[in-house]
């Protein structure tokens, strides 16, 4: 029985090592590719990624909070629904906020051209790693 447990533990945190190691290995094919895309040097790229850093995490926070809302969509009522989709408008303004608030952030480290190309280059990343994932 220790065993067992001990067997399902080990699997356990092995797992979420390797899907650890997998999301820091993506994220640093990104950060490498928005470096090369945007052409940023060292002193660019210091300034840069902390600012980078956190418009991800509320972009990913913000898309968090809406992919709660279409868990479990069937079995919810008529009411919750138009309270969820409610929501998910907001969320969405937010999320057009939080675009408009880092734009202003980028601008003051990196020239409006750099900005559209981080633009560009994360959908392009996106795009790539889609493309892998369906290889696999």
């Amino acid at each position: 029985m220790k065993y067992t447990l001990s067997l399902l533990l080990l699997f356990a945190v092995s797992t979420t090592i390797q899907a650890q190691s997998r999301a820091d290995r993506i994220h640093q094919i990104k950060v490498k590719f928005i470096k090369e895309t945007l052409a940023l040097s060292q002193e660019d790229s210091i300034q840069f990624f902390p600012i980078y850093e956190e418009f991800e995490k509320e972009k990913r926070m913000n898309q968090r909070k809406i992919h709660k809302l279409k868990v479990g969509v069937l079995a919810k009522s008529d009411a919750q629904l138009k309270s969820d989709i409610e929501t998910m408008f907001q969320l969405k303004e937010e999320e057009v906020e939080i675009n408009r608030k880092y734009f202003d952030k980028f601008l003051k480290v990196i020239s409006v051209r750099q900005v559209a190309a981080l633009y560009f280059a994360e959908r392009q990343f996106r795009k790539k790693l889609l493309n892998k994932i369906g290889q696999e």
